[in-house]
């Protein structure tokens, strides 16, 4: 039973069209129980099993292959959705975003970078080998992931307003733009194409339909008496798989697309969504029957708006006299959200020019694992970065020496080996993050 359902603001900023309770917002990792729920409903038919290997779906090695060759062999779908296969967390993000390649693409760089820890020993938070299942169960089911979501639980769920792909979301009339707060204004920030994640974070969806999505959680796996999910499928995604982390007022689990907090005898299901420009929270309680929806269109803030409105109805509804806390683990609540960057770009001043002619900065440099990244002149002490197959250029301001600085993410560029007046490398700090190398080599 639905208690309440409530919308505030508009749909853009600047603008007066308000939001109402069939506008569609981007979910991001809130997608991921819509995933797990999918593969349950295959489990159902016998079409898979939780420990099938992902060797089973994905027997070429040109398509997938991971540096520990253990992963390689032994990961399984359950591996996969509980962010337990020893790669670093939120490897491959910057591939989505930054450098726009589809998902075979990324899978297949997903070669060039080292294992964090050792297979199934840690729990690292990643978009997609988590996407790697969900694709996994395209090929189980014979149908796109984006089909089979939508026939096995859209459908039974009246979830009329929700989609799967980017196009789903800026093709419908009434959807919430997207928005990034720097320094108190809020800047209206074209919404990201998230499709190469799709099963780890692409679905759109309005308030309305979250509530069905809700119940049909809290009523395991039932919605208007038809039994959707069996109960023991829907189960297995809110058991734990691995320990996040234990301290002495709670335990923090991962299932298979949810968190799992243990805290004074209550076991709270709950993920949060990210997509850095909009933000969704949902959060529910089994035993109470009680949960929770929020969805904002804003990313700086939006998460954590999400789960303080949790913690607050928790709080209320059981009396608790003091803040209640069960958001300990950041990297469960903001995967895709990037603390440098600013919708607004800021030009760096230099009082010297580059010690180089501009046009020698220019040029491919290459590196395996994010493949290629083009340097075009802009003026005489600026330049302009092309990332992979993002056709949007990434500004350069001259800083010091041969070191430019990006003007979106306030990191350094630096140019180096200098042969024959032409550097032959350089350092991108921005994308030396999640055990990735930031150098690419001239080609």
């Amino acid at each position: 039973k639905n208690e309440n359902m409530k919308t505030l603001g508009v749909k853009k900023v600047g603008e007066s069209d308000p939001i109402d309770i069939n506008t569609i917002f981007q979910i991001g990792s809130n997608s991921k129980g819509f995933t797990s729920a999918a593969i349950a409903a295959l489990v159902d038919e016998g079409k898979m099993n939780w420990d099938d290997l992902i060797r089973k779906y994905y027997p070429n090695y040109n398509e997938f292959n991971l540096s520990d060759p253990i992963a390689t062999e032994q990961c399984t779908i359950r591996d996969l959705l509980s962010h337990r296969s020893g790669m670093y967390e939120n490897t491959g993000n910057e591939h989505v975003i930054d450098f726009q390649y589809n998902f075979p693409e990324i899978l297949f760089r997903m070669r060039y970078i080292p294992p964090e820890s050792e297979f199934r020993t840690k729990f690292a938070y990643n978009n997609i080998m988590f996407s790697l299942a969900g694709e996994s169960s395209a090929r189980a089911s014979g149908m796109d992931w984006g089909y089979l979501v939508k026939q096995k639980l859209f459908d039974p769920l009246n979830m009329t307003s929700t989609g799967t792909y980017f196009n789903d979301y800026i093709s419908n009339p009434n959807y919430a733009a997207t928005h990034y707060t720097v320094d108190g204004i809020t800047y209206y920030v074209p919404p990201l194409n998230l499709d190469a994640m799709g099963p780890a974070g692409s679905i759109s969806s309005s308030i309305k339909d979250m509530a069905n999505w809700l119940s049909f959680q809290l009523a395991n796996g039932q919605f208007n008496g038809q039994q959707v999910v069996s109960s023991k499928s829907l189960t297995e995604t809110h058991t734990p798989q691995i320990l996040i982390e234990s301290s002495p007022t709670q335990e923090i689990y991962y299932g298979l697309g949810w968190a799992i907090i243990k805290k004074d005898g209550k076991t709270y299901i709950q993920h949060a969504g990210s997509t850095r420009l909009s933000a969704s929270f949902m959060s529910f309680i089994p035993s109470e029957q009680l949960g929770i929806v929020v969805l904002a269109n804003e990313g700086s803030n939006g998460a954590t708006f999400g789960s303080v409105v949790a913690n607050k109805l928790y709080e209320l509804y059981f009396n608790i006299k003091t803040p209640l806390t069960l958001t300990s683990t950041p990297n469960i609540y903001r995967d895709l959200e990037n603390s440098t960057y600013n919708p607004v770009p800021v030009k760096t001043t230099s009082l010297n020019p580059p010690p180089l002619p501009i046009e020698n900065y220019t040029g491919i440099y290459y590196s395996n694992y994010y493949g290629n990244i083009k340097i075009e002149k802009s003026s005489e002490t600026t330049l302009n970065l092309y990332a992979g197959n993002n056709p949007e250029p990434n500004p350069l301001s001259h800083y010091s020496g041969n070191t430019f600085k990006d003007d979106y993410h306030n990191t350094d560029v630096i140019f180096s080996k200098i042969e024959d007046g032409k550097p032959q490398e350089v350092f991108t700090e921005r994308w030396e993050i999640n055990g990735a190398n930031g150098t690419f080599n001239r080609i």
